[in-house]
């Protein structure tokens, strides 16, 4: 069975960027707020939907060079 995340910027500060994810635009279940200097989760600890969500993020942004408006992560 793949592996399917999609993931939506919600919000975006000059420190911080969050997203929602889930399966789909509106079907978002969780959210992941990461900060940008450093690309870490402001949360301390994640769900394990969130880290899907995270590799999901990372992959955009490596396509793009900048935090992905959405992007759609399937392994």
């Amino acid at each position: 069975m793949a592996l399917s995340m999609f993931v939506l910027k919600t919000a975006e500060d000059d420190e911080t960027v969050t997203y929602g994810y889930g399966d789909g635009p509106d079907e978002l279940s969780g959210s992941v707020t990461i900060a940008k200097e450093s690309g870490a989760p402001v949360e301390a600890s994640l769900p394990g939907r969130a880290e899907i969500a995270l590799r999901a993020i990372f992959k955009g942004r490596s396509r793009t060079g900048d935090w992905p408006h959405h992007y759609t992560y399937a392994a």
